[in-house]
């Protein structure tokens, strides 16, 4: 006859086993493989890693270096089996130093043709890149082009700083540090070296970061992002296609965090949108408005000068205080003009930065500023 205990043990045990379940199947659906569902923000597998996500304006990067493939040169086997570059029978990849304790927590190093998925004839001569090239990123995901890396840069670019998508150079002010391991972006690029083209050495481990495009230069060359650890800017370049760089995924479309509205509507709290990482844009420094005429409509011609947003929201007073007259998400090119608007009717500007929005300028007319505010 079964004791008390034995039946105790016995329920706590299915118990266990039934919650144990339960978590295996949570965990394991919350970090699917990555792919064209990806839920940006969460976590998803990709070969025999996981990597993290996350949401930077309205694209989705990993959080993490790409780390597929076999490892080039691998001194820790024996039988020398390791494969040579753009093997075409398998991924290949360095690991700093030979050491494939680096790949583990940094990420392999490609040359630019294994990166994207090309022969290794492409390294030294022109090849046809799509647009989105998936390269070694999974399905869904794809080589960041050079026009996304400048999207992801421009941005996090501090207010009155350059930064040229054309420059082959240094650029963009303090995107540099947001794009770091401790900066407000969430890339958090991490140090992790290169590995030389001509001499075959590991090189540049505590100085600098690199990244590669899917964006060729010219034959043999290749645009791609440097990160210094003593910079706070980014910088763009084209490099030899054989060197071994680092590689991010980016999604092909960003799928969001559904928000579950019953809940808002019972009163829960949640914190600032997640999808919204922009930096919110900083006072507009000048306004000027000047009598102007166009198409036979008199008004005035309203001009000023805002770094660091997108777009721009205009409001006019009626002169009684009150300011029902707006015009909502002109393009901030620096003018507008507003018909049938006085020289005494008040103007107010307010900058916004894709979803963050800054606050409105103090009211400015002609009349009380002709030469400017």
């Amino acid at each position: 006859m079964e004791t008390t205990n034995k039946k105790v043990n016995r329920y706590l045990s299915a118990a266990i086993t039934f919650i144990g379940t339960i978590l295996f199947f949570t965990i394991n659906s919350w970090a699917s493989e990555c792919g064209t569902s990806t839920v940006c923000g969460r976590s998803c597998d990709y070969g025999d890693q996981s990597y993290d996500t996350v949401l930077i304006g309205e694209q989705c990067w990993f959080k993490e270096n790409l780390n597929v493939g076999t490892m080039i040169g691998n001194l820790e086997t024996s039988d020398n089996t390791a494969p040579t570059p753009n093997d075409p029978n398998t991924v290949s990849k360095w690991c700093y130093n030979n050491s494939s304790t680096f790949c583990d927590s940094e990420g392999g190093l490609y040359t630019w043709a294994e990166s994207n998925g090309f022969a290794d004839s492409c390294n030294t001569s022109s090849c046809d890149v799509p647009d989105t090239n998936q390269g070694i990123c999974p399905a869904g995901w794809h080589v960041p082009s050079d026009t996304e890396f400048y999207a992801l840069e421009n941005p996090l670019t501090s207010s009155g700083q350059s930064c040229d998508a054309t420059r082959l150079d240094w650029g963009c002010a303090d995107a540099g540090t947001e794009l770091k391991v401790g900066g407000s972006s969430g890339f958090d690029a991490v140090s992790t070296g290169n590995r030389g083209p001509a001499d075959s050495q590991f090189d540049r481990r505590e100085p600098s970061i690199h990244f590669w495009s899917s964006s060729p230069f010219s034959e043999g060359y290749t645009y791609g992002r440097i990160l210094g650890l003593g910079y706070n800017t980014i910088g763009r370049w084209h490099s030899l296609n054989t060197y071994g760089f680092s590689v991010r995924c980016i999604a092909n479309n960003t799928i969001y965090e559904e928000v579950d509205n019953e809940t808002i509507n019972n009163g829960a709290t949640f914190s600032e949108d997640r999808r919204c990482l922009w930096k919110t844009p900083k006072e507009t420094t000048w306004i000027k408005l000047n009598i102007d005429k166009k198409d036979n409509i008199s008004g005035v011609n309203l001009t000023w000068v805002q770094y660091d947003a997108n777009k721009i929201n205009i409001k006019i007073d009626d002169g009684t205080g009150n300011f029902p007259f707006r015009i909502s998400n002109t393009p901030n090119d620096g003018h507008e003009f507003l018909p049938n608007v006085s020289p005494w009717q008040e103007v107010m500007i307010k900058p916004i930065n894709h979803c963050k929005e800054g606050k409105y300028s103090p009211p400015v007319s002609y009349s009380t500023y002709s030469n400017g505010w």
